[in-house]
């Protein structure tokens, strides 16, 4: 790519000269067409056992109605600020594993179909809190059901206690338990940061959309879901405030609906505001491939080297027809190939850093050997000793034998 786009430079600059008849330049022009089809052509087919080297295959998904503007993270990003990364409705489950852990979301989840379980729920015992962090990253759970008809603190978490959760959007949801019920969580103490949720929330006593019992902050929340109980108390966004640090800003909910049903905290409540959010466009475009190399035998990033290997080839469109279309090109050209150039460098300190790895290895490899061939290998010094002395007692055996054998044939002469 970096050779036809040097060649595709040269032409460009000699069509800005001026210089060139109309005939020259749509000469220029064509080879220049047919260079560029050859760029897009390698960028799209380059791959290796199925992935695609340039990244360009990957698709544009629909972000979440969120009302701030999200800049997801990567993986590569999510995973150097110690996120653990959640792609699927099992990798959802996992969080029940360690309810203290940094997650967060890289891809729309669909719960169609599952009965979801609230994370840390127990039908008996007190459940186990959340404590951790949820990014959702601008991603979207569909879908979420739950039918615990006599179940308590129902929601996605079952109960968050000092936990954080951001940037995550519940959309269509089917919620239907029997007391704290809400969507994000039954019970929340923390921090909830530009969330949403739309659907159907249902609890026999206590319901809230986002959820019942909270103290924290909410900041840039908003819930379009109907919520309702058959009794007490029903609140669009939570079911009652308790603590009065607790602050909530910029948070909307649908006309008409009670924002909180029972406020005990005396907590500020002018900042929730009846209609429609403001929507910032949050639609996400990765077209990353992100090539994680296990270089050493931990789990950490310490034995790992990332790659991301897409550099954001774009096509371009050079146009020679005339002398200033050819130098308005020149621009295009310099700054796609400074991207290449960057990649360069990144992929060459990439192979140097594998290079590095697989000497380091190679070196263990071989300390290895060494090893244990001065545990295995035998000692010449001992064994030959112990070989003369076999040797000295198989000589001494023969003589004690053949004069053994000589005695009868001496008593007979005596005879």
């Amino acid at each position: 790519i970096s050779d036809h786009l040097s060649r595709i430079r040269d032409l460009t600059e000699q069509a800005a000269n001026g210089t060139y008849g109309q005939d020259s330049l749509n000469a220029i022009q064509s080879e220049i067409t047919a260079r560029l089809a050859e760029c897009d052509r390698i960028v799209s087919n380059t791959e290796y056992n199925g992935i695609k080297l340039f990244g360009e295959s990957s698709e544009s998904t629909e972000g979440g109605q969120f009302i701030q503007q999200i800049d997801p993270l990567t993986e590569e990003e999510a995973i150097q600020q110690g996120y653990t990364i959640i792609k699927t409705a099992d990798d959802l489950k996992s969080i029940n594993n360690d309810m203290g852990g940094k997650y967060i979301l890289m891809s729309n989840i669909d719960l169609f179909g599952e009965d979801w379980t609230p994370l840390g729920y127990d039908p008996v015992n007190p459940p186990t809190a959340f404590s951790g962090e949820f990014n959702g990253n601008g991603y979207v759970i569909n879908n979420l059901t739950i039918n615990e008809p006599s179940g308590s603190r129902i929601g996605l978490f079952s109960f968050v206690r000092g936990g954080n959760v951001l940037n995550l959007g519940l959309e269509n949801v089917n919620v239907n338990g029997y007391a704290y019920t809400g969507g994000i969580a039954g019970m929340f103490i923390g921090n909830l940061t530009n969330c949403y949720v739309t659907g159907d929330i249902h609890g026999r006593t206590i319901a809230g959309g986002l959820a019942t019992a909270f103290a924290g902050s909410a900041t840039d929340c908003y819930v379009l879901s109907d919520v309702s109980a058959d009794d007490n108390y029903v609140g669009a966004l939570f079911a009652g405030l308790f603590d009065s640090s607790t602050s909530i800003n910029n948070c909307y909910i649908k006309p008409g609906a009670i924002a909180v049903a029972q406020n005990i905290g005396s907590v500020d409540l002018s900042n929730i505001i009846e209609g429609t959010p403001p929507i910032a466009d949050n639609n996400i475009t990765d077209t990353s491939i992100f090539i994680q190399f296990q270089a050493g035998i931990h789990s950490d990033s310490s034995s790992q080297i990332n790659l991301d290997l897409s550099f954001g080839y774009s096509g371009l469109t050079i146009d020679v027809s005339t002398s200033d279309a050819a130098r308005n090109s020149l621009n295009q050209i310099d700054e796609m190939l400074a991207k290449i150039r960057s990649k360069q460098t990144e992929y060459g300190a990439a192979y140097n850093r594998l290079e590095s790895a697989l000497e380091s290895i190679g070196v263990s490899i071989d300390n290895l050997t060494s090893t244990q061939s001065t545990i295995r290998d035998a000692d010449i010094a001992e064994v030959s000793s112990e070989y003369i002395q076999m040797q000295i007692l198989q000589q001494a055996s023969a003589t004690l034998l053949a004069t053994a054998n000589q005695t009868p044939s001496i008593a007979l002469q005596l005879l």
